[in-house]
């Protein structure tokens, strides 16, 4: 929710049905205008945004205090390791796995592409080759990345 130069994030509670509001902090306005992402980083939701490969420095930003709208700001410098990188990698964060590890995904790809996971404590990058079987390997595919994805066959809501 936007008004002049001020932003909100609108917060809905599945449990009790309610809404709140939580104020965006004015040095993240900048930085809220680009495609953004929220994940859960140390079990407290976190906003980050830019292009890994074109801005190797990213800011993650931490909702410390949802009732006082207090945001901490962290920056992160991503050491890409040139041999991991192939030359039309294009990658972005998708997410996040756990507390630690930033998914970064290509958002266009030839098969066979890789998914990059920065363990943000450790400063380490690990790559997992992703090969899907039937796609032609000259045509360049739109990649769409879904971490923690959970398929359960029956969902029970509480």
């Amino acid at each position: 929710m936007s008004h002049e130069n001020e932003l909100t994030m609108v917060c809905f509670d599945v449990r009790f049905e309610t809404f709140s509001f939580i104020n965006i902090d004015g040095d993240m306005v900048k930085f809220i205008d680009r495609p953004f992402f929220l994940l859960s980083y140390k079990g407290k939701l976190g906003v980050t945004g830019g292009n890994a490969i074109y801005r190797p420095y990213f800011q993650l930003w931490v909702l410390e205090d949802a009732e006082k709208h207090k945001w901490s700001k962290q920056g992160f410098k991503l050491q890409w390791p040139h041999r991991l990188l192939d030359e039309e990698s294009r990658v972005s964060v998708a997410g996040m796995i756990g507390s630690e590890d930033i998914v970064l995904s290509p958002t266009h790809a030839r098969d066979p592409f890789f998914i990059y996971y920065y363990n943000l404590e450790r400063k380490m990058f690990t790559r997992v080759r992703v090969q899907v079987p039937g796609v032609d390997e000259s045509k360049l595919c739109r990649v769409y990345t879904f971490p923690n994805f959970v398929e359960e066959e029956e969902v029970k809501l509480i």
